[in-house]
């Protein structure tokens, strides 16, 4: 493993693409954690960037380059992090669009996507199965009125307290409020060499926290048998079905 401390932005530069893999469980933070995170963000932003705050690790392993030059990296952990924080940049993003479209386009082509891939690889953070659809509709055009997922609740949730919050009587600088949360947040980041064993290591990180479900042991257990080619075919016909 190698390991290096870090913030979102050099995370995210360049043609990168984060794949939460088939055996990681869908997107789950709720209310109470992403309320957390932003309250943490809100106070960088008032003492400033010197205190910065430390949100976790992020464990990857790197994938074959695509053609267009993209970088892929297998997220084992870290995927509720780096999920939430992409939907946060989005509601910044779209908050921006109508006083200061250059800062909301450079949120969507540096932070969001890699603007010339192809496929999924256009995302940098492409969640599982279950919550692609809804991730996509918020990063290409926000979420649509009945669209009750996860990911569109976080993602109103950041959207109106972006809106709303005032600080010194004074509405947030968009600017300002991108820098700290690309630059003001530390991670650690860990990558995982070739021969490391990412499905155990997702088990056994996962030991500690919320404890995994006997269908998130049978479906890490299933897929970790299975050849890479095989599951995303093997997960829409058998596994989403069950």
């Amino acid at each position: 493993m190698k390991a290096s401390g870090t913030q979102l932005f050099t995370l995210l530069q360049g043609q990168q693409h984060f794949m939460i893999p088939l055996f990681q469980r869908p997107f789950s933070w709720d209310r109470k954690d992403y309320e957390s995170l932003w309250n943490d963000l809100l106070e960088i932003y008032e003492d400033g960037m010197e205190e910065r705050h430390f949100l976790g690790s992020v464990v990857t392993k790197s994938m074959a380059a695509t053609p267009e030059g993209v970088t892929p990296f297998l997220v084992i952990d870290g995927q509720q992090r780096l999920t939430t924080l992409t939907l946060l940049l989005a509601a910044l993003r779209d908050n921006a669009k109508p006083t200061e479209p250059q800062l909301a386009d450079k949120i969507h082509r540096l932070y969001l996507t890699n603007e010339f891939a192809s496929d999924d690889h256009r995302y940098k953070v492409l969640p599982t199965q279950s919550d692609r659809q809804a991730y996509r509709t918020i990063v290409e055009e926000g979420p649509s009125e009945d669209d009750r997922s996860r990911a569109s609740g976080t993602y109103r949730y950041f959207h109106e307290r972006i809106r709303k919050t005032r600080i010194d009587e004074a509405s947030l600088d968009f600017k300002k409020l991108e820098q700290v949360i690309v630059g003001g947040l530390e991670l650690v980041s860990i990558t995982l060499e070739d021969t490391d064993n990412e499905y155990r290591i997702f088990e056994s990180l996962n030991a500690t926290g919320t404890p995994l479900t006997q269908s998130d042991l049978l479906r890490n257990y299933f897929f970790m048998r299975l050849p890479a080619a095989e599951h995303e075919e093997v997960y829409d016909s058998v596994w989403l079905p069950m």
